[in-house]
């Protein structure tokens, strides 16, 4: 079977993930990397292109696909072009920082013919697909997220996570987005009632957002960027009949950021999924940009995020 040759932009703190699973991909090959910072092409095979300006990577027409994997204020921009040379593309979350701009590169993917995925790794995760495998056919009627963590321990030598303007906010749009893709994976169409913000240099450090399904199931999601007890990332599926399901996305996984491994391979995986199957225009990282930019501009009913979202 031909390789798709695939291009990665912004070899940055996740990019390790994609790396380690396109060595084990069966439809992926690796022929170039850009990044601006000259230092992180470094070591990279001979036959791997190496460049320091994504356009002229893109320019070269050797891509089959490319991955995105910059600050977030970047996506737009990079997706556009990449989308105007017809290569396939996979986005880290979130796809954009405003839903103007997820709608605007929707449309350009579907009259380009050009997969536009993003890649929200949490719904991969093997503890949750056990769950959800359990919840096939049981009514649910409510669901709460804790997706806590000490952002400082996560970002690595990239700062923009910590600068609103790069990252768009801080862990509703970061953390928040693939929390809002897990319970939209899980049980459809949601739309926001109510977020609980605290705020810190204009950087959204803790939140708590409520939601509800088409079918009224409520939703709670708990955010944490300042999480003093390391990381913690689980949630609890309340069946209508009494029973009480729980899932911890690190379980299994003991050493720090190991489980995203495997997600990573499942997203590739999916990405060629999609590849072949079409019609894949953005369509589930604009609705995650909805969630996010109605969780922003929600008239705040609560000063703030009570407790520290643990649970009895």
């Amino acid at each position: 079977m031909t390789l798709l040759r695939i291009g990665i932009i912004g070899n940055g703190a996740i990019a390790r993930y994609y790396l380690a699973a396109i060595e084990q991909s069966k439809n992926f090959q690796l022929v170039s990397v850009c990044d601006t910072n000259p230092t992180k092409l470094i070591g990279f095979p001979n036959m791997v292109d190496c460049y320091t300006d994504y356009h002229d990577m893109l320019g070269t027409g050797s891509l089959d696909a490319v991955i995105i994997n910059v600050s977030n204020d970047q996506h737009y921009s990079i997706c556009k072009d990449a989308i105007s040379t017809k290569v396939h593309v996979c986005c880290e979350k979130p796809l954009t920082i405003h839903l103007w701009q997820a709608r605007k590169l929707s449309e350009m993917a579907r009259n380009n013919d050009v997969v536009l995925f993003t890649a929200f790794h949490r719904r991969y995760n093997k503890n949750y697909l056990k769950i959800k495998q359990r919840t096939n056919g049981k009514s649910i009627k409510k669901v709460t997220i804790n997706y806590l963590e000490n952002i400082i321990d996560h970002f690595g030598n990239e700062p923009w996570y910590l600068q609103p303007t790069k990252c768009g906010g801080g862990c509703i749009i970061d953390n928040g987005s693939n929390a809002f893709d897990l319970v939209v994976d899980l049980l459809g169409p949601m739309y926001v009632l109510k977020s609980c913000i605290k705020r810190d240099d204009n950087i959204d450090v803790k939140a708590r957002i409520y939601l509800c399904s088409e079918q009224k199931q409520s939703v709670e999601i708990n955010l944490d960027w300042r999480y003093e007890r390391g990381e913690k990332k689980d949630a609890y599926v309340f069946l209508d009949d009494g029973q009480i399901l729980y899932f911890d996305m690190l379980r299994g996984f003991p050493e720090f950021k190991s489980s995203l491994y495997h997600e990573y391979v499942a997203i590739l995986n999916d990405f060629m999924r999609k590849i072949k199957q079409g019609h894949c225009f953005g369509e589930e990282g604009l609705t995650v940009a909805g969630l996010v930019e109605d969780s922003y501009s929600m008239p705040i009913n609560c000063s703030s995020p009570r407790g520290d979202y643990d649970e009895d």
